[in-house]
């Protein structure tokens, strides 16, 4: 249960039908606002907006002079992590509390949005509350910030680990391309001495020894963008908004491997490019 300013305060998109209004009053009849999840669950393939819905309570929970249980539902909201940021929205069903007091039972929160510091307001939230009731108690003051790094921080350090390792992985790569090419060129200083004799151009033999190193940097793309697929659904209890397979992120990735395997292979290139053809055709 909430105000008519639930939405604007929480940033809620209204989808579909209306907000609550000063013209729901406690007098008036019960509505209610339901999220997508809700709508695509109980009613898919239909429009909500006018349709009744029931709210059951234990009966010890609803007194005598408990107001009707059954609202009119008047829009559909946008879903909200309302059971963490790890698990899938559940269905949600929001009403006024001026409406259907009887039903706030258990913890109440208190959300305020402002453009200056939240914690700076706490102290004079807590007098007003006080005024209002000196025995209600003002409790867990935090900032969403606050709630949404104490829910991530299993997560984020696991991400962190991950990145560390990845970085790691990227470095011992670039070394890989780096030996093996550097391996190749001086296996091949006689043939490229050779081309070189025969007219081929150094821009020739810089594009010579960098296909090279893209070749096998393509080859652990193809094989690391496998292992990303395959393992798509383990990686998606780590991502926020975001999907396993998300294309931007599986294409910039493998640039980023062929970025570093470029440059990796570079310097190997330009030392193939300085052989100088009368040296190497000695050997021969």
């Amino acid at each position: 249960m909430t105000d008519p300013h639930y939405l604007h305060t929480l940033g809620i998109p209204l989808l579909q039908g209306r907000n609550f209004s000063d013209a729901d009053t406690d007098t008036s009849l019960p509505v209610a606002l339901i999220n997508r999840t809700l709508a695509q669950t109980y009613f898919p393939g239909e429009d909500p907006i006018g349709k009744q819905i029931r709210l059951g309570l234990p009966q010890p929970m609803v007194s005598s002079t408990a107001p009707s249980l059954r609202f009119t539902i008047i829009g559909v909201i946008g879903d909200a992590m309302n059971r963490g940021l790890t698990l899938p929205p559940a269905p949600q069903l929001t009403t006024l509390f001026r409406q259907t007091p009887d039903l706030n039972y258990g913890f109440k929160n208190l959300i305020v949005r402002t453009m200056l510091d939240p914690l700076q307001l706490a102290p004079p939230i807590g007098q007003q509350l006080h005024l209002l009731d000196a025995d209600l108690p003002f409790a867990e003051v935090s900032t969403m910030n606050e709630i949404m790094q104490q829910q991530t921080s299993d997560r984020r350090y696991t991400t962190g680990l991950l990145i560390l390792f990845a970085a790691f992985g990227l470095g011992l790569a670039a070394v890989g391309v780096y030996g093996v090419v550097s391996y190749i060129v001086a296996q091949r200083t006689n043939e490229i001495g050779l081309r070189m004799a025969l007219g081929a151009q150094r821009s020739q033999i810089v594009g010579l020894v960098l296909r090279q190193g893209m070749e096998m940097a393509a080859a652990g793309a193809a094989v690391g963008l496998g292992g990303a697929w395959v393992l798509r659904k383990t990686i998606s209890q780590l991502l926020f908004g975001i999907s396993p397979a998300d294309p931007a992120t599986f294409v910039t990735a493998a640039l980023v491997l062929i970025a570093f395997a470029l440059t990796a292979s570079l310097l190997p290139a330009r030392r193939a490019a300085k052989v100088d053809p009368m040296v190497a055709m000695r050997y021969e």
